[in-house]
Formats: C-alpha cells, sequence, structure tokens
C-alpha cells in the first residue's frame, strides 16, 4: 500500500522558524515534511508528491529562486509559496513573475502562514480536479470577458489583476489563486486605509473563517479613487467573482509607464493568453 502524500515541504535552514513552522502546521492538521537546502528539497520533491513547497528565500549555498527553477523542470510541480525576511518589491515581484502561489515576509504571522497553505492546498486540488470549474478555466472566461469589453488586463503572477479601461482607469482586483478558495470570509481591510494602492506591497487583508488571513498584494501603483461597496456589504462575492463583481478598487495610475512591463499581459483582444510582459 502506497504511503498517503505529504502535504507541505517546509525548506528552511533556521531550525527555530522550521519548527514554527511545523508546529503551526501539524497543530491544524496538515502534514509536513522538512529540508534545510535546494538540493535536499529538489531531492524530496521527486521522490514525493508535495501539495505545496514552501521556502526560504535565503538558503544555504543557493536561493529559493534556484528552486523554483529546478521545480518546474518536472513533470508536476508543486505549488511554491515564498517565505523571506528580506521581502523588499524587488523578491515580491520576482517571486510572482516565476510562478509562485503566495509570498509570506518572515516573521509571520501563524494565521496568515495557515491560510495561505490552507488557499494553496485546496487550490492544488481544485487545479488538478476533474469536473469542476478549475481556477484555469475561471481565469479564461475572465480573458473573453475583457475581450468582450474592450479592456486590457495585466497579471502580478496568478495573484492579482490591473484592468485598464479605454480611459486610463485602473480597476484592482484579486486573481484565481483566489477564486472559490477562501470560504466564509468575514472581513476585508484596506492595508494603511483606502487612500493609495503601492505596487507590490499590501492592497487589503482578508479574513476568513477560523481568523485566518490572506493578503492581496496590490498589482500597481496609484490614487485610490473608489472601493468596492459590494464586498463591504457581502464579503463572499470576492470568493464567488473576484474577476468580475468582487473587485476591490479603482485607482488612477502613477507610475504606469515603469510598473506595467513588471506584471504580465493576460488577454489580447482576440481573448487570447499572452506572455508577454
Amino acid at each position: 500500500m502506497s504511503q498517503p502524500q505529504t502535504d507541505v515541504l517546509i525548506v528552511e535552514d533556521e531550525p527555530v522558524v522550521r519548527m514554527a513552522a511545523e508546529r503551526v502546521l501539524n497543530w491544524a492538521g496538515v502534514t509536513t515534511d522538512t529540508a534545510h537546502d535546494v538540493d535536499s528539497a529538489i531531492a524530496k520533491i521527486r521522490a514525493d508528491a508535495y501539495k505545496l513547497v514552501l521556502c526560504d528565500l535565503k538558503l544555504p549555498g543557493a536561493s529559493g529562486f534556484e528552486l523554483f527553477d529546478q521545480a518546474r523542470a518536472l513533470v508536476k510541480p508543486p505549488e511554491i509559496v515564498m517565505v523571506t525576511g528580506y521581502a523588499t518589491l524587488e523578491n515580491s515581484l520576482e517571486s510572482f513573475q516565476l510562478g509562485a502561489f503566495d509570498f509570506i515576509p518572515k516573521p509571520f504571522d501563524p494565521r496568515e502562514l495557515l491560510g495561505v497553505v490552507r488557499r494553496a492546498i485546496r487550490f492544488r486540488i481544485a487545479s488538478g480536479a476533474s469536473g469542476n470549474l478549475s481556477p484555469d478555466f475561471l481565469a479564461a472566461e475572465a480573458a473573453r470577458h475583457d475581450a468582450d469589453v474592450g479592456v486590457e488586463t495585466y497579471q502580478l503572477g496568478r495573484h492579482s489583476w490591473a484592468r485598464i479601461d479605454k480611459d486610463g482607469m485602473v480597476t484592482l482586483g484579486a486573481a484565481e489563486t483566489f477564486a472559490g478558495m477562501l470560504r466564509e470570509i468575514d472581513t476585508i481591510e484596506f492595508s494603511g486605509g483606502s487612500e493609495h494602492s503601492v505596487q507590490g506591497k499590501t492592497l487589503v487583508r482578508v479574513s476568513s473563517n477560523g481568523g485566518l488571513v490572506h493578503r492581496v498584494w496590490a498589482p500597481l501603483s496609484g490614487r485610490i479613487l473608489t472601493t468596492n461597496k459590494l464586498i463591504e456589504a457581502d464579503p463572499q462575492v470576492l470568493d464567488r467573482d473576484p474577476f468580475g463583481a468582487g473587485w476591490l478598487a479603482q485607482i488612477i495610475p502613477s507610475d504606469l509607464e515603469r510598473e506595467l512591463p513588471l506584471i504580465a499581459h493576460r488577454s489580447n483582444p482576440e481573448g487570447e493568453r499572452n506572455s508577454d510582459s
């Protein structure tokens, strides 16, 4: 009889941090394994199909980004979440550009760690399940919508999106790694109020059932003109329809020429996926 699949591989060279992450996840019933560097992590990933890899950015002899490169070459790479004490804009953007599921600064909040892990495992299961509305299907539907109404959408990885209309107004929202993954939402709070968004910084903090925390990182910077009153009245709209009615804010962009090349152009007028920046 084959062994049950382990949920999470924790790749962390600091024993205190590694044990803290294990305690939080094991207490919640999430199964874990550990590795202390990229080489041992890749060996374990090849031997066991983990749902998620929780990876420190700074590791002995190599970085977490190198783990990305090697893991992506596998037939079915796991989802990867970066955890780092070096939470710079550059590290955040590079993580999402490489395909990270999410990005968690250290010292981590146990509620955020567990929230991201729960959401990533749900996403992994939904993406591999047949007969369900997968996150990829939802993203394709959003791309077709953009083509129909003549707008352009850019994404910060699979995490958040910025939709630019013909008048230069930009709408911001959460992308496919949130669609149907949050379950019961308690509150949605804008970081530092609701005046500005800053690319690669927290746009909103979402609290879901059980006190779990999920950040939505802003894809573009700008002055916030309005926030979505619908999600304030009914937060579940963010979970049900993040590409449409569950949008988060509308902004006047402050540095579009510099910031747009840092995120991916998702759809063109024909509704086809475009990987060019």
